[in-house]
């Protein structure tokens, strides 16, 4: 394989982490081909096993309706893009054609070899999913849009005056017992659909929402969309809904939705307003998917990927780091040779040397290890749906495996200005250090409980987060937040100094108390958006069920 199929892996999201020697050696899995214009690659009835890569040319890609009937959606790919990755996953026809429009030259990747790279490089078996995960957001967005448009001429149809309709409706109204097109088309539709009256009633319930909520059509028809939502959601969530439906028509966000056995689990959802088929009223319609194993795996993905952006910039920095040590080396050969002839007075400029040269040493590693930067990106947020939310995210992670969690919450929670980026690693960060304190516990319980207060009086949001494990030793209390302090074996001693610096560059504090062999407890306190009125002088925190799998 020449360097230009090389180069043009690199830049193919897929492939785009690997070294340049792995590269050179899974390239030689790849087979170049040329194809004139016009040429079909597979088509939606066929079988297809082959991952494509465009070198030069382009091809569309065509999505039909049943049985050919109509075109549904037009894709075009360009140099470097790739095509045919669901022969990755599973062998089965694509759904959809992709044909040349031009002369093109493309690598291809049978599906045994696909294979063959994971087993040495299973990272690209993630790399995959993101890809099949963000296509498949395209796919959801333009489906959404279509549907809107539906939406949209069946509420025209329905504002006709009521003789002609029924005068016009004689004549296509189905026969009894015929299910008529848009009834097929909600109960096949492959993500949830709940449509709802203006009173929140439910009106319809496909056969994804079925198998989304666990309920059947007959249980969940007639009751209130509160049956589907859990806890705890955006304090303002039906008000933002309410004003963004008067506005745009459209409300779309992340909810935390529940299933009929109580598993809670986020599912993104767009709602639109529509017109009420059986009065001349409006309704709710309610299109989601649960993406809680989907975000769950783009964490895990998202760590992997940091771990190697981080490998990459230390390859670059090696030379620098290898420059430093050098200077340490030879001005303690040199302090050396004149300690043993006593000429301490000329070790000043060689002790200088060795200082500024550690001074650049630990600059290094804090440029690896730091948070991002205070003046980072700040949006109010609900610290109870974002914690819970990252929770239900971060539970299917393998090594939280055997833990339980408990969380409770103010019920009057405040907002918080915070960077939800920065805010999701300062607290994955806590929940890493906890889990590595329960690893050898074997005695008792593993329970990590979290509990976010409002501090009115303060005008403050603390959050106190409790382990079960091993605690921390009286003598190393006081060193955790210093730098490079570390009890792991494998540790370089940055976690909870980062997290400490993280925290003050929001004007907050942390703390921590520790029992050797019983617990450990963090609390943070952060400066609250506004203030909020507490009705109640007792305590309103709300217990929320361990959460599920």
């Amino acid at each position: 394989m020449s360097r230009d199929t090389v180069k043009l892996l690199r830049k193919t999201p897929i492939f785009s982490f690997l070294d340049p020697n792995s590269l050179t050696k899974i390239s030689e899995l790849f087979k170049e081909e040329t194809y004139t214009s016009g040429h079909v690659f597979f088509r939606d009835d066929t079988v297809n096993d082959i991952l494509y890569i465009i070198k030069h040319g382009a091809v569309k890609i065509v999505k039909t309706g049943k049985s050919g009937e109509g075109k549904l959606s037009f894709i075009l790919r360009r140099e470097g893009d790739f095509f045919g990755e669901t022969a990755l996953i599973e062998e089965t026809s694509p759904l959809e054609t992709a044909q040349a429009i031009k002369n093109t030259n493309v690598l291809q990747l049978s599906r045994s070899d696909f294979l063959t790279i994971v087993s040495s490089y299973p990272f690209v078996a993630f790399q995959i999913m993101k890809a099949l995960t963000s296509r498949l957001r395209q796919s959801y967005l333009g489906l959404i849009e279509e549907l809107g448009e539906k939406d949209e001429q069946l509420e025209k149809a329905c504002a006709k005056p009521k003789s002609s309709t029924d005068a016009e409706g004689k004549g296509i109204r189905p026969k009894e017992g015929e299910a008529s097109f848009f009834d097929e088309m909600i109960s096949a539709f492959p993500f949830s659909i709940v449509a709802t009256r203006e009173d929140g009633t439910i009106f319809i319930f496909n056969q994804s929402a079925e198998k989304e909520y666990g309920y059947s059509s007959e249980e969940a028809l007639g009751k209130g969309i509160n049956l589907l939502k859990g806890e705890p959601n955006l304090l303002n969530l039906d008000e933002l809904i309410k004003q963004s439906l008067e506005d745009k028509g459209v409300w779309k966000g992340e909810i935390i939705a529940k299933r009929k056995n109580g598993e809670r689990f986020v599912s993104e959802t767009a709602v639109h307003k529509i017109a009420d088929p059986k009065s001349t009223g409006t309704a709710i319609l309610w299109v989601g998917r649960d993406i809680t194993p989907e975000r769950g795996l783009a964490r895990e993905s998202s760590e992997k990927d940091r771990w190697f952006n981080t490998t990459e910039k230390i390859r670059e920095v090696v030379l620098e780091f290898s420059d430093l040590a050098q200077i340490l080396s030879e001005n303690l050969d040199l302090l050396t040779h004149k300690a043993k002839v006593s000429d301490f007075s000329q070790s000043e400029t060689g002790i200088k040397a060795m200082k500024d040269a550690l001074d650049g040493l630990n600059g290094m590693i804090l440029r690896f290890t730091s948070y991002p930067p205070p003046e980072s990106d700040k949006e109010p947020t609900d610290p109870a749906n974002f914690i819970e939310k990252e929770l239900l995210f971060l539970r299917r992670q393998k090594r939280f495996e055997g833990i339980e969690f408990m969380t409770k919450y103010d019920r009057n929670l405040p907002l918080i200005d915070i960077d939800q980026r920065q805010m999701r690693r300062l607290l994955t960060d806590l929940l890493d250090n906890a889990t590595f304190a329960l690893s050898s516990v074997s005695d008792r319980e593993k329970t990590i409980s979290i509990e976010v207060r409002y501090l009115a009086k303060d005008g403050d949001i603390e959050i106190q987060i409790l382990d079960t494990g091993i605690g921390i030793s009286e003598d190393d209390l006081p060193k955790i937040f210093k730098e490079h302090f570390t009890t792991k074996d494998k540790g370089f001693g940055f976690g909870l100094f980062s997290v400490k610096r993280a925290v003050e560059s929001y004007g907050g504090t942390i703390e921590v108390q520790s029992v050797e062999g019983a617990y450990t407890l963090f609390t943070i306190r952060f400066p609250a958006k506004k203030q909020v009125s507490i009705k109640e002088e007792k305590t309103s925190l709300e217990m929320i069920p361990s959460l599920q799998h």
